[in-house]
């Protein structure tokens, strides 16, 4: 445990000396493979820009790597030593062999570094012999940097110089926004989001070329404003006490042009409110007005029901009393079939007029279903001509039209509940019809079977009394029933029997 803690207080000093319990937590992650160099990383541009912007300050992070870039990149040399192209060179080790001076004051590092020229600079290492440069993570146009007491973005393609390539103007939306430290409600989920990004890290190919800058960045840099405080070393300087002047008068000048949003502000909230105001009376107003316009729809709508059902009622009534026809003449036929029970001495040929007659009724009974069904047919166009009618008397009526434009909404649901009754009444006339039919023909059927029967059985019974079938008497053709021919006069013309005829109710 000593050694992690001697390194900590070396790497990541403070001010009380003592050591934080995340640092002792990622040099516990090393033996772990886990990399310190993005904790490095972030510690050290996290301090570097603290002191940036307030001029001053204390650094806190790894001194030593720190001095290490420092005489790698500052006073250019001509030659470069062979070794440091050997895979095991180490400029970490180079370092501490070499012997520097200890002696220079504060106030001459100051001089030095305030009179460098760019021709002292050396971009790029001599010991760096890189092929590609991590440029992004995820969607962000920097990489960000997990540091142990918050997180800070970095944008490697800000310093292409140091990789010996031309330096362009990079995108870096969102950098100056992207430090945070571990605090407040939200730091887990940009920490978790940090860990996804670097799942999608992407490098780039690093082309070297002259000149070390593109025009483009050569301008922009020439348009930099130094925001820091300025120091009594600069030319032109100004007093301590003109500068804060200045800055009140910019801060004065913000708080006057922030009063002024804020009194614009107002205007629009009222703005804004006196148009909310407006908006709910103009609400109010119409819904007043559909009130008013639902009462007359419902009475409306209320006398077209009233129309529609007695109309349904009155088919109704009609179609009863055509059934009741129907019953009659079924009783009829049910009387015919009693007397033919009662004969007893039928001859062949009365036999065979017997089943030319019921054919005959079987055909009457085919057209009365036959009709029926045009009944119905007739009934559904009758339907859509109503629709039809009253679609045109809508249209022809400007009143309607008002009302259909302001409450068809409202409408459409009625209209849903009439076509539903109507289709609901079609199809209980139509299963009406349907069993009547079924009825129809099933009393028919058995009457047939009955009247076969019957016939056998007068046939059997002549056949045993010894009677030709041809021999008629007088009294036998007096109880001849309405609508055979004796065999005698089979040369008259057959009487014909009257149709039923079922006339759909007009409209």
């Amino acid at each position: 445990m000593s050694l992690p803690c001697i390194y900590a207080l070396v790497i990541f000093p403070k001010a009380l000396r003592h050591v934080d319990e995340a640092v002792t937590d990622l040099f516990d992650r090393l033996n772990k493979w886990v990399t310190p160099v993005p904790t490095i990383l972030a510690e050290t541009f996290r301090s570097l820009n603290a002191c940036r912007r307030t001029g001053e300050g204390r650094f806190i992070g790894c001194a030593q790597l720190l001095l290490v870039w420092f005489h790698s990149h500052f006073w250019k040399v001509d030659k470069v030593p062979y070794r440091v192209f050997f895979e095991s060179y180490s400029p970490l080790k180079e370092a501490t062999v070499t012997t520097r001076r200890d002696d220079i004051l504060e106030q001459r590092w100051i001089e030095i570094l305030q009179n460098l020229r760019k021709e002292d600079v050396e971009w790029k290492a001599p010991w760096m012999v890189p092929n590609e440069v991590l440029y992004q993570c995820g969607n962000f146009d920097w990489v960000p940097l997990p540091r142990i007491w918050g997180a800070v973005g970095y944008a490697p393609l800000l310093v292409l110089r140091q990789y010996k390539a031309r330096q362009f103007i990079s995108a870096t939306y969102g950098l100056d926004q992207s430090e945070f430290s571990y605090n407040g409600d939200n730091y887990k989920k940009e920490i978790r989001d940090i860990s996804e990004t670097w799942k999608q890290a992407r490098c780039m190919k690093i082309l070297t070329g002259e000149p070390m800058t593109t025009p483009e960045y050569d301008w922009l840099r020439s348009q930099r404003i130094n925001d820091n405080i300025p120091t009594s070393g600069q030319k032109n300087t100004r007093s301590l006490e003109e500068h804060l002047r200045l800055e009140a008068e910019k801060l004065r000048k913000g708080k006057n042009k922030a009063e002024e949003d804020l009194d614009s502000l107002k205007i629009d909230y009222k703005k804004l409110r006196r148009s909310l105001v407006e908006s709910q009376n103009e609400k109010e107003q119409l819904k007043t007005r559909v009130s008013e316009l639902e009462i007359p729809l419902y009475q409306y709508r209320s006398r077209n029901s009233i129309v529609e059902l007695k109309d349904s009622l009155s088919k109704i009534e009609e179609m009863k009393r055509r059934i009741e026809e129907l019953e009659s003449a079924l009783h009829s036929c049910e009387l015919r079939t009693e007397l033919f029970e009662t004969r007893e001495g039928r001859s062949k040929e009365e036999l065979h007029h017997f089943h030319d007659q019921v054919r005959n009724r079987d055909y009457l009974m085919g057209e009365a279903i036959v009709q029926i069904r045009e009944v119905a047919d007739h009934l559904q166009t009758l339907a859509a001509q109503a629709d039809i009618l009253s679609m045109k008397y809508e249209l022809q009526s400007d009143r309607n039209q008002e009302l259909a434009s302001f409450t068809r909404a409202k409408t459409k649901k009625m209209d849903q509940r009439l076509e539903q009754f109507q289709k609901d009444m079609q199809d209980q006339m139509q299963d009406q019809l349907a069993k009547l039919q079924q009825e129809m023909k099933d009393q028919m059927l058995e009457a047939q079977r009955n009247m076969m029967a019957q016939i056998a059985q007068m046939l059997n019974g002549a056949m045993g009394k010894g009677k030709s079938p041809m021999a008629i008497t007088g009294e036998d053709s007096e109880c001849i029933p309405p609508g055979f021919t004796p065999p005698h006069v089979q040369h008259e013309e057959y009487p014909q029997r009257s149709s039923i005829t079922i006339r759909p109710q007009q409209g």
